[in-house]
């Protein structure tokens, strides 16, 4: 920030003196509740935030990030982004959050993923917090009663937020409605797709003709309707797969006894984990379609990674859903196991052509680099001095990774309230040293 200093008559002058400079400014980044590799759509919010941070000129950058992951993070962020670790939340997390935002004095905390823990204390410094959805808001049904409630707390903190950022009108509506946010100080921003084509060197990990879904095991995402409905596919077609990508763990408890009721298994439904990007936009590809059942969308990234990747996109016209589709979708009304399996099977097949040529023309509106620009706007009208430029490098003196962990990279043991108490103290001494590394790239 620009400020201009009037200094009144000096002794050696016989005029007053203006005395110009730039003031850098600090932003403090919060990822304490972000692990990089797992969380899908949300850790590319966080990565394309904190690539458009890294590049301006007047701003020093410091990442706030969970403990449990700092090896993936200094892999995700880079050598040179200044990282300090926290506590995910509760009392230890909050505590720590007071202690980084005492020593950093930070002039702005962005939160950009789901809400502002543990930094929903601090009111001094702007405070811009990203929501992707009111889910909790408008199904409390599909949580369990201490989700509801630690959502809806979530919810309230929005309200002390200087600037809340969303993924889609849709979401934004509903945050203004359901959780009663002022639609000033709420900003859209879209998210974005990869523009590069699928590697064709790159085979899936399914071969065959198979119907591919994304999405971890949440109520909401409808795995039991698709089940149904690939179970009736089936029978027409013998031969077709069902490819799952996603928490395989939390997939098998929930519907691992539907399978059998259905009388499939591990041979026609595929649950391949997680997976890379690369192993990802080749399922998408080779897939007969992205069947998309999900009843509700803040946004919905796999319809648009579809879209790049040349996969027809059938879904239901519910939530943000269309907002993203387009006409680049098949939308199936007919919202029963009968009415998917029919929509895959016989109406696809006269819409596939027109369906991927219309998803190749609407992939260019969702991009990373429009995403970026709608942060930065958001960040400008909350006071963030946005000019690119060259900002010095981060140089650590300190291997947070090495000092995190046991010899070998085991985690620190906290079977008993012993090691529990020197784990909480040890983790508090390396973040100390973090905090010392991070105020004296602060004052470069």
């Amino acid at each position: 920030m620009n400020k201009i200093l009037t200094k009144g008559r000096m002794r050696r002058f016989a005029r007053p003196v203006i005395l110009i400079f730039m003031k850098t400014s600090t932003v403090l980044v919060n990822f304490a509740a972000l692990d990089p590799p797992r969380n899908g759509g949300t850790s590319r919010i966080g990565l394309h935030v904190s690539r458009l941070l890294q590049t301006l000129r007047d701003v020093r950058v410091v990442f706030a990030v969970n403990l449990a992951f700092v090896p993936q993070f200094e892999e995700w962020l880079g050598a040179s982004a200044c990282i300090v670790p926290i506590n995910t939340g509760g009392y230890y997390g909050q505590r720590q959050a007071a202690r980084i935002t005492r020593a950093l004095k930070p002039d702005f905390i962005i939160s950009p993923l789901f809400g502002a823990e543990p930094f929903q204390q601090i009111t001094e410094p702007v405070h811009i917090v990203g929501m992707p959805d009111t889910l909790a808001l408008e199904h409390p049904e599909l949580f369990s009663e201490h989700d509801v409630a630690y959502r809806r707390k979530l919810y309230e903190q929005l309200k002390t937020a200087d600037r809340v950022v969303t993924i889609s009108q849709f979401a934004a509506d509903q945050l203004v409605k359901n959780a009663g946010l002022l639609r000033e100080r709420v900003d859209v921003v879209l998210l974005g797709g990869d523009p590069a084509p699928p590697d064709a060197s790159v085979t899936p990990p399914v071969s065959g003709k198979y119907w591919f879904y994304p999405a971890n095991a949440w109520p909401h995402k409808r795995h039991d309707l698709l089940l149904r409905a690939f179970a009736i596919a089936r029978q027409k077609d013998p031969m077709l797969t069902l490819a799952l990508t996603g928490d395989g763990d939390s997939f098998q408890a929930a519907y691992g006894a539907k399978l059998a009721e259905l009388g499939l298994d591990d041979s026609c439904v595929r649950h391949l984990g997680y997976v890379s990007n690369a192993a990802l936009m080749a399922l998408y590809h080779h897939a007969e379609a992205l069947v998309f059942v999900s009843s509700y969308e803040g946004f919905g990234m796999p319809l648009l990674e579809a879209m790049v990747a040349g996969c027809p996109v059938v879904c239901a016209p519910l939530t943000a859903i269309p907002e993203v589709a387009g006409d680049a979708a098949l939308y199936v009304r007919d919202d029963t196991p009968e009415g998917w399996a029919r929509a895959v099977q016989d109406e696809l097949p006269g819409q596939r052509d027109r369906l991927i040529a219309a998803g190749y023309a609407r992939a260019p509106l969702f991009t990373w680099d429009k995403m970026r620009e709608g942060w930065r706007e958001a960040l400008a009208q909350a006071g963030l001095p946005t000019q690119t430029g060259e900002p010095p490098k981060f140089r650590s003196l300190f291997d947070l990774n090495r000092r995190m962990t046991l010899p070998g990279g085991r985690p620190i043991p906290q079977d008993t309230r012993l090691q529990r108490a020197f784990s909480r103290s040890y983790q508090w001494a390396v973040q100390g040293i973090a905090l010392v590394q991070a105020k004296r790239y602060i004052s470069r």
